[in-house]
């Protein structure tokens, strides 16, 4: 608070000379009346924010208790609406396009089965049927059995292109979000996100690293058998490892015989120069 030399008070019609300015407002003057009113005023609206802040806290309680309620849930219900009412609509239209065609294939079904059934029973009335009038009949009752669900000039075929909108969690890269993070810090944040995830998508996440690591096995040993870096490095190892298997008593004898090619050598040499 500051005092003012101003003539008069910035609220309009006020005609007392102002006394102060109010932090936060220093280009507006207040006389003392106008000033305890603005900041009564700006009381209330802290008051309000304080308010919605309690308001917003129950929210959240009510969400940690029921996190069905969050708005990304709701967007999925509206999706699923939406998409099964599309799904009725176009079931309906589908509906309405082939009832036609099978109030037309229905009687004609009808016809052929009444032909079966009247030669059926003119065989059994007069006793003049042998085995394959019963085979021929049976194949062509189980033919116009078959025709009725599946008739042979139309049928109900699903068209391979998307009809609805599919969805799918995306999560913002940490990096891109943050990029002053260090390695061990997105390690963390990686380590939290993946605590909290449920158990459901932890074992489908399982599932597919199992299928990634059985795969790099496979590509790995393809890899050696062909003669890559690993395989020849798993080689010298090998042999590393069979030599430093050598037996104890016969190094010694390979020493020993050293050591007397050695004299024999300089014995030679000796003879050599006198």
């Amino acid at each position: 608070m500051t005092t003012s030399t101003n003539r008069y008070c910035c609220i309009k019609d006020c005609k007392i000379r102002p006394t102060t300015t109010c932090l936060g407002c220093s280009e507006v003057l207040y006389c003392g009346p106008h000033h305890k009113q603005h900041r009564d005023d700006l009381h209330a609206e802290l008051l309000q924010v304080a308010d919605n802040c309690n308001q917003f806290l129950e929210e959240i309680k009510v969400l940690i208790h029921n996190p069905q309620k969050h708005a990304l849930m709701k967007n999925i219900d509206e999706w699923e609406t939406q998409s099964i009412a599309k799904i009725r609509q176009m079931a309906k239209e589908s509906r309405e396009e082939v009832l036609p065609y099978v109030k037309n294939f229905i009687p004609r079904v009808e016809t052929k089965l009444a032909s079966l059934n009247a030669e059926v029973r003119q065989n059994l009335d007069d006793c003049d049927f042998m085995d394959t009038d019963i085979e021929n009949s049976t194949k062509e009752l189980q033919r116009l059995k078959a025709i009725l669900n599946d008739p042979p000039d139309f049928t109900v075929q699903q068209d391979p292109t998307e009809f609805i909108n599919k969805i799918y969690l995306k999560v913002e890269d940490i990096k891109k979000k943050s990029p002053s993070l260090s390695v061990g810090d997105i390690a963390k944040e990686i380590g939290l996100r993946w605590k909290n995830v449920s158990d459901d998508v932890k074992k489908r996440y399982e599932q597919k690293a199992a299928v990634e690591i059985q795969k790099y096995e496979v590509r790995l040993a393809e890899y050696k058998k062909s003669g890559g870096v690993s395989s020849a490095r798993g080689d010298k190892a090998a042999a590393k490892a069979s030599e430093s298997k050598i037996p104890a008593s016969k190094s010694k004898s390979s020493d020993e015989n050293s050591d007397d090619d050695d004299d024999e050598d300089s014995d030679e040499d000796e003879g050599r120069i006198n």
